[in-house]
């Protein structure tokens, strides 16, 4: 009977300890080791296939940006200040523009509301957080050059969620977005 004793006083001890090690383990890469690569995505047509093609691609990116970073972290979880700032910022869209075509196939293919899109392209112009990403716009030889940093790449593994590389050819032009 000891042996049996000893036995399980020692998985009792050890499990739960080898348990917390590998998961102290796992999130320390998480967090200080691991830098996700972007994505990259090469899409092509107007403006309609060209938000399709990237809502597709970035799907669940989308949702879960819209899910935690909008709606849970910008608007506390509140769905009232969620949809006014969504519809606030669609509206500021030109209706009919390409760009407003564009956001809405990229919102569908994606599973989100078009509002859900146009906030989270706007929340930094409008007052809703104090600090962001920064982006800059350059021309190379194969065309324009648009680059954006989100600055998550220190949050466990959230830029997976976030960074794309979009590589748009439309009319023989190149457009690249560094997301």
């Amino acid at each position: 009977m000891p042996k049996k004793r000893s036995k399980f006083i020692r998985i009792a001890i050890y499990g739960p300890a080898v348990c917390a090690a590998l998961i102290a383990i796992s999130l320390y890469y998480l967090l200080e080791i691991h830098v996700p690569s972007p994505t990259e995505i090469s899409i092509h047509g107007d403006a309609e296939n060209l938000g399709r093609m990237q809502g597709e691609a970035t799907a669940f990116s989308s949702r879960m940006i819209c899910r935690y970073y909008l709606r849970k972290g910008l608007c506390h979880d509140d769905e009232k200040i969620y949809s006014k700032r969504g519809k606030r910022a669609l509206a500021a869209i030109p209706s009919g523009s390409l760009y407003s075509i564009e956001l809405k196939a990229n919102a569908k293919a994606a599973g989100v509301l078009a509002e859900e899109l146009a906030y989270g392209n706007a929340f930094l112009d409008m007052g809703s957080a104090s600090a962001g990403c920064r982006s800059y716009v350059m021309e190379s030889d194969k065309g324009l050059i648009h680059a954006h940093n989100l600055d998550w790449n220190n949050l466990a593994g959230l830029a997976s969620w976030t960074i794309n590389i979009i590589r748009r050819n439309v009319s023989g032009d190149c457009f690249t977005v560094l997301l």
